[in-house]
């Protein structure tokens, strides 16, 4: 029987990442019948699956589409596997960033224009929106 990094069995790491990801009732569930809620835990839980028990798992968006209860799970299950791995995660969602994120990265147009934790962030940039106008007669700014 092949045996993982860590000395398990395939089958007992794929027990172990359904039972993290919380798809043990959807076990025999073909992915196409699942919920999007659960289709993204087994997105997860594909992210996971290696036998090397990689330490970086790259996450595209892994709530976009969710309802907030559903999110809030994804949230927690992707808390609870920070603990010895480094997580790289897009996100188009600055909550999703300040709840899950050490350090975050802003692009523009594919290229990042700052980092940093997202307190350095908020007082580089500020909290909220800054709205500009210009008028056409006078060309005077408001803000």
């Amino acid at each position: 029987m092949v045996e993982t990094t860590s000395g398990k069995t395939i089958k007992q790491r794929v027990d172990e990442l359904i039972n993290t990801v919380q798809l043990a009732n959807h076990r025999h569930v073909e992915a196409q019948n699942l919920s999007g809620g659960y289709r993204r835990r087994l997105s997860i839980a594909l992210a996971l699956a290696s036998p090397c028990e990689s330490s970086i798992v790259v996450l595209d968006e892994p709530t976009t589409g969710l309802d907030a209860m559903v999110r809030d799970q994804v949230w927690n299950l992707i808390k609870s596997l920070k603990t010895g791995r480094c997580i790289v995660m897009t996100t188009q969602h600055l909550q999703e960033a300040e709840e899950l994120a050490n350090q975050v990265a802003l692009l523009d147009l594919g290229k990042i224009i700052t980092k940093g934790t997202v307190d350095e962030i908020k007082k580089k940039f500020g909290i909220g929106y800054n709205l500009v106008i210009t008028t056409e007669t006078n060309k005077e700014q408001y803000e």
